[in-house]
């Protein structure tokens, strides 16, 4: 049997530490306090991988954006050896050397990507290497906190759950 109790809110009432210490207390709470305190520390499990899981797609999130830096980054390369080709300068050059000349400027455009590619490409290296730290992380504590989270569901719920 319960009795539901509004001991605080936003706007008013008690903060938790108050709380806890109100419903802790020997005289309301008729539950073991060690089983209570079991299952407030198996309540972390979850609160854990919840943790865990913010900072996985936070990483997830970093990739994307230095997946669209790299785009971005080849896009206007692309745009610049294009508007290079259709120029007069290009055709000039074309005409009085034909292939298989590569002119200087193409040359130290291609120089220039690959060399700005290459820093992208790393970083881009690092932030995988960090999604898959903060997923094996991610993996290996909800594996963990499984048995941890099973317990808390099964044996804490009257706890935190008005029954009745």
């Amino acid at each position: 049997d319960s009795v539901p109790l509004l001991l605080g809110s936003f706007s008013i009432g008690l903060d938790l530490a108050s709380m806890q210490a109100i419903c802790t207390h020997p005289d309301i709470l008729s539950s073991d306090i060690s089983a209570f305190e079991q299952c407030q520390e198996s309540a972390g499990a979850l609160r854990d991988a919840q943790i865990l899981a913010a900072a996985f797609v936070s990483a997830i999130r970093v990739l994307e954006n230095r997946i669209l830096r790299l785009k971005a980054e080849q896009q206007a390369n692309v745009r610049s050896l294009r508007d290079y080709l259709k120029s007069e300068d290009y055709t000039e050059l074309f005409l009085k050397t034909p292939p298989p000349f590569l002119p200087a400027k193409i040359q130290e455009a291609l120089r220039n990507n690959l060399a700005a590619n290459k820093e992208t490409r790393d970083l881009l290296d690092n932030d995988i290497a960090d999604v898959r730290v903060k997923a094996d992380r991610l993996r290996n504590t909800t594996i963990s906190a499984t048995s941890e989270l099973a317990s808390f569901f099964e044996d804490c719920t009257h706890f935190f759950t008005g029954i009745g």
